[in-house]
């Protein structure tokens, strides 16, 4: 699969959508589809799209916190379809190579749920807290943290590498 990671544009809007609506209700519930259109519709923070050839497969953002020192990772998602073929990975170090890249953060958070933790726990974050249901019933909301040092900037830039079958 030829794939580029590159900034979101209004254009990708329904693909966008088309990937949240492929991982509803198993990774989202269908509430959450407003609040994830006004992060990439009204936030101004930075978003990404995965595109494969036939169209976009993936998307995910960050925001940088006003005292700059930590980012979040926000409505990082891969198209149901496509789960299992290492473009979260691919995802994932395109938004962490961008936020060690381009500032000084000394941290990156994100909620998740209990169905990909672990997946996040094999690039380093750790469990801060977890609240049983707190995103929707049978969907615990876990709050994952990675310190950024030296060692774990140079690895993040060492592992993006782009496509994720030239490695």
């Amino acid at each position: 699969m030829t794939l580029s990671f590159r900034t979101y544009a209004a254009p990708d809007r329904p693909a966008c959508l088309s990937v949240f609506a492929s991982n509803v209700p198993r990774y989202f519930r269908q509430h959450e589809q407003a609040d994830f259109e006004s992060f990439f519709d009204l936030s101004g923070e930075p978003f990404f799209v995965v595109q494969g050839r036939d169209g976009i497969v993936g998307c995910g953002g960050y925001a940088i916190q006003s005292n700059g020192a930590v980012a979040d990772l926000c409505w990082g998602m891969i198209a149901q379809d496509c789960h299992r073929m290492r473009l979260g990975e691919y995802l994932l170090l395109g938004r962490l190579s961008a936020i060690v890249s381009e500032t000084a953060v000394t941290g990156v958070r994100l909620g998740t749920c209990q169905l990909t933790q672990r997946f996040f726990e094999r690039y380093g974050f750790e469990v801060r807290s977890t609240k049983q249901d707190g995103i929707a019933t049978g969907l615990d909301d876990v709050e994952m943290f990675l310190a950024v040092t030296d060692d774990t900037r140079a690895r993040i830039l060492a592992g993006w590498h782009g496509h994720p079958e030239q490695r």
